[in-house]
């Protein structure tokens, strides 16, 4: 269980960079960085709390 939390937070620090970058270098990277960030999180969490 608590690879679950460590991948999470992986992710969830993968996406806060991906962001960060993508409103310094171009709006348009903004937007598929914040889908995959969300799409990952709510994915993980629904697996995690289905096991």
């Amino acid at each position: 269980m608590k690879a679950n939390i460590f991948i999470a937070l992986a992710l969830g620090f993968l996406a806060v960079v991906a962001i960060a970058y993508g409103f310094m270098y171009d709006w348009k990277l903004l937007i598929p960085a914040v889908i995959f960030g969300l799409v990952s999180v709510i994915f993980y969490s629904g697996w995690g709390n289905r096991r």
